[in-house]
């Protein structure tokens, strides 16, 4: 809080006022109403350490405080999503859904989880028609939820050391919470599907070079980055062509290979830290039901591109995702640090 405090001030602005919601220990999502060059917006600034997992509490808050800033959106001019300065923010966490879908009301929580992120994605993208919305996003590596939440934003700040890997494919989801929508408005369908379908972690250089990343600050100080965002929210937006990742066929082929079980299946059930060269060359898993919803998703969707009908769809793939067989072996591999088994017919066995 102290290091947050500072790199505000630092920067010029003044803190006018200030709020904490805490809850279940050290999550925390704190709330600044700051001036800067007489311009006055609101910081709302995320921490859960050690990872930053985002629960159903966190979704919660956030709306308690997007509502607060609706009624005052006249009198402000931006609103900056802002993240801690740690390595690792992981995204949705696993161990509540793992035990959520375990119960009578699973695939209840999992949907109404989904419409709560909808929800809270309308309330940003109507903000947006108001205030300046910037996502400040400290070097570290930025997993699923965690990236979309950043991603609902005007623009996006990092540092050379900012990651962002949708990794939901490696489990055996999709992004759920607007995570395909707001990539393919920023960098276009086939960068978002390159990102969604290869999980692969794309760095700060590859991010802004996509146009996923307004601003890559040199300086890995938090003071730094916010400098440039409160430069970018008095600024007009500049519009680019993104550049494409990586070429359809070397992304069919790759993801073809990874989406076969059989490729590890000499790995199945092996803790990662054992087998770290091997999934190095071969990277990681890709559950075949997400690589299957991808490519149902992309082909449903027709033109022209409409990004909240996307989402809808985007959300309604993940949800059908949730029910799917397969997706508890993803999360436990996850949970385990080992190798999934996206083999079917284990499950049928099991069964």
């Amino acid at each position: 809080m102290d290091q947050l405090r500072q790199a505000i001030e630092s920067t010029g602005a003044q803190i006018l006022d200030s709020c904490t919601v805490a809850w279940g220990g050290l999550k925390m999502l704190h709330a600044h109403t700051v001036s800067f060059k007489g311009t006055r917006g609101v910081v709302l600034h995320y921490e859960n350490p050690p990872v930053h997992q985002i629960d159903t509490h966190v979704l919660d808050a956030y709306a308690s405080e997007l509502k607060l800033i609706e009624r005052r959106k006249r009198e402000l001019s931006f609103l900056i999503f802002s993240f801690a300065p740690d390595p690792v923010h992981a995204g949705g966490d696993l161990k509540e859904t793992l035990t959520s879908l375990r119960t009578k009301r699973g695939y209840r929580w999992a949907d109404r989880r989904l419409l709560t992120a909808f929800a809270l994605y309308k309330r940003v993208r109507a903000l947006a028609k108001h205030l300046r919305i910037i996502s400040v996003l400290p070097g570290g590596d930025y997993y699923g939820g965690s990236a979309e939440i950043a991603l609902w934003a005007d623009q996006m700040v990092g540092d050379p050391r900012t990651t962002i890997c949708m990794s939901e494919a490696t489990i055996g989801l999709i992004p759920g919470w607007g995570g395909l929508a707001r990539l393919s408005t920023k960098a276009g369908h086939h960068n978002a599907r390159c990102l969604v379908a290869t999980a692969r972690k794309t760095t700060a250089r590859e991010l802004k070079a996509i146009g996923v990343l307004d601003a890559v600050v040199g300086s890995c100080m938090l003071a730094a980055l916010f400098q440039r965002a409160f430069k970018l929210a008095l600024s007009k937006i500049k519009t680019r062509v993104p550049t494409i990742l990586m070429s359809e066929d070397d992304m069919e082929a790759e993801v073809a290979r990874r989406c076969d079980p059989h490729t590890y299946s000499h790995l199945w059930g092996k803790p990662l830290g054992d087998v770290r060269n091997e999934i190095a060359e071969l990277k990681m898993p890709l559950a075949p039901q997400s690589i299957q919803a991808l490519r149902t998703l992309f082909l449903a969707y027709g033109i022209p591109y409409e990004e909240e009908h996307f989402f809808r769809t985007e959300m309604k793939c993940d949800s059908m995702l949730y029910r799917h067989p397969l997706l508890a072996e993803g999360i436990r591999a996850v949970l385990e640090k080992r190798v999934p088994n996206f083999e079917l017919k284990q499950m049928e066995e099991k069964s």
